[in-house]
Order: structure tokens, then sequence, then C-alpha cells
């Protein structure tokens, strides 16, 4: 076994960082449930293929797990992008459409 380093305590901390601010705004924007639903699902993933070793089950959630991410930001792209514009209000005063043309950009 290998001895406990200091990257391994910085990697704990990012993680719990991660795992807190990713908390932090689902509870803000009410999605706090799917939060849960996916960590009871790591937590399965986890106990399946690396505590149990469980070698089926846990090649399946593998490769559940690799396009899982591409389907929550699928099923969720409106909770995204409501979240997006809410946090960032200002970011609408400069995108190009509301941008005004320069008087040489005109067509006479």
């Amino acid at each position: 076994m290998t001895p406990f380093g200091l990257k391994d305590a910085l990697d704990i901390i990012i993680v719990a960082l991660i795992l807190f601010y990713l908390y932090r705004i689902m509870k803000e924007s009410g999605t706090i449930n799917i939060f849960f639903g996916v960590l009871a699902f790591i937590i399965v993933w986890v106990v399946a293929s690396e505590i149990l070793e469980m070698r089926l089950i846990g090649t399946i959630l593998d490769k559940v797990m690799s396009i899982g991410l591409i389907i929550l930001v699928i099923l969720f792209q409106d909770q995204i992008k409501r979240s997006c514009r809410d946090r960032q209000p200002q970011a609408m005063a400069l995108s190009p459409r509301h941008v005004q043309a320069s008087p040489r950009q005109q067509k006479p």
C-alpha cells in the first residue's frame, strides 16, 4: 500500500471543493434531487466495481458513466442555460445581437 502524501490530500481537497460548489449550484437551482441521484449512482458504481469487484456490473456501469455527463447535459440543457443566464446578466450587453454597428459597417 502506498503512503498517503501531499498529492493525495490535494486531490481530496479539489474533489471536495468541486462537489461542494456543484451541490450549492444545484441547491440554488432546485435540482438537488438530481444531484443526490447522480451521487447515489456513483456510490453504487464504486461499490460494485471497486469494492465488491463485480466485473460485469462494473463494466456496464463504466459504460454508463462514460456517457453520463453527455446525457445529463442533454437532459438538463434548459436548466443549464437558465442558470448561466441568471449568473451572467452582464454578458448579454456584450453579445453580438446587442452591439450596434459602427458607421463604416452600416449599409447605405
